[in-house]
């Protein structure tokens, strides 16, 4: 059985010219377990994610939106989640589903205007996680460092005004995969069929797949790095009282429960929680991104062998998970994010005694809420 390796693509998509098992130029044929691992179970995987994907972000989509009245538009941070759920739909809906029947056909059958299509939107929705993750963390150092000075740039607007400045960025950044990407044709074991790659020149390949991996990776997890040490560097150095944080919250007319320190410790949370959703994405788009710069950099002495093509399948997949564990995180670091759900969903609210909001202390001239995220 041979792997096909030959057309080097820096696609995250995983096309059929890089990660589909090929007998192009092999008569002999795969042994059996190879091809039930790669014609069922590889595609039932992808499949599986595929359903985790859609149901868990339209689900978190779905009930932020279902509370938009009463916290969406008091918490920036569930305009960052809401954004960073969308990119991931669009990649799980849009890519994954023809990744995975390119793999089976071991060839392409969607037309080669889909093909740039299908390049050009896994770069965009990647670049719009990154960057909507970046946001994140920056705004979770400015809520717990800088509370007060940052009080009017950490609005819904300016958070909202934000993710579409991304999209806007991520949909020009990536232009150049609408014109990359060209259907080409393989004879192989008497076969011709057509693959979806990128034609352009070995050192435009190199530089491509850098640019791609500082982009979409490096540099976004650098600021993230950069703005967790801080964070837990002013937490280190500044043990808030009771009293400080009571009195800083009173000046900037912000909701409190139940007293400052209650404040302080959910903005910690919720900082946990992103940390979290960064960190998982950091593990599972490392292996993938690693694989596409090594595999272009050894060139012609990368060892084109079973095992290291499964590791790229088993790259593909680390990395299609990305975006079907956020929901995960949100279910078991978010309480508020629990309750809304179940408040959402009407089978899940049980008895009305069930699931009451916690009544908090009044402040003159203001009713106390609970913001979704605990901004």
């Amino acid at each position: 059985m041979a792997y096909s390796f030959q057309v080097t693509t820096t696609g995250l998509s995983g096309l059929t010219d890089a990660i589909a098992p090929s007998n192009r130029t092999n008569h002999s044929q795969p042994d059996t377990f190879d091809s039930f691992a790669y014609k069922v179970l590889v595609p039932a995987v992808w499949s599986i994610i595929v359903l985790i994907g859609v149901l868990g972000n339209i689900i978190v989509v779905f009930t932020m939106c279902k509370h938009g009245g009463r916290t969406m538009s008091r918490s920036a941070t569930n305009c960052y989640i809401i954004n960073v759920a969308l990119a991931d739909l669009a990649f799980i809906v849009i890519v994954v589903p023809i990744t995975t029947a390119a793999f089976v056909t071991e060839s392409w059958q969607h037309g080669e205007a889909m093909c740039k299509f299908n390049q050009y939107i896994s770069y965009v929705t990647l670049l719009s996680t990154c960057l909507t993750l970046t946001a994140m963390t920056i705004d979770r150092y400015f809520a717990i460092v800088h509370p007060i000075k940052s009080m009017k740039s950490r609005t819904p607007r300016v958070a909202v005004i934000i993710c579409i400045v991304i999209w806007f960025a991520s949909s020009v950044v990536c232009s150049p995969y609408l014109v990359i990407p060209e259907l080409r044709q393989e004879n192989g074991s008497g076969i011709v069929i057509l693959v979806c790659t990128l034609v352009c020149s070995k050192s435009a390949q190199k530089a491509l797949t850098i640019v791609v991996v500082l982009v979409t990776y490096v540099v976004p997890l650098t600021v993230i790095i950069v703005s967790y040490s801080l964070i837990l560097k002013y937490l280190w150095r500044h043990k808030i009282s009771v009293r400080r944080d009571f009195n800083q919250n009173s000046e900037s007319s912000e909701p409190v429960m139940g007293g400052g320190t209650t404040m302080a410790r959910r903005r910690k949370k919720v900082a946990k929680m992103v940390a979290a959703v960064a960190i998982l994405f950091a593990i599972t788009w490392l292996p993938i991104h690693l694989f596409n710069l090594v595999y272009v950099l050894m060139d012609e002495s990368f060892p084109k062998s079973k095992p290291m093509y499964d590791l790229k399948i088993f790259a593909h997949t680390l990395s299609y998970t990305s975006s079907c564990v956020n929901p995960f995180i949100y279910t078991i670091m978010g309480d508020g994010f629990r309750r809304a759900f179940r408040e959402s969903i009407p089978i899940c609210r049980g008895s009305p005694s069930s699931y009451q909001r916690p009544s908090y202390p009044r402040r003159s001239g203001s009713t106390i809420e609970t913001k979704f995220n605990g901004e």
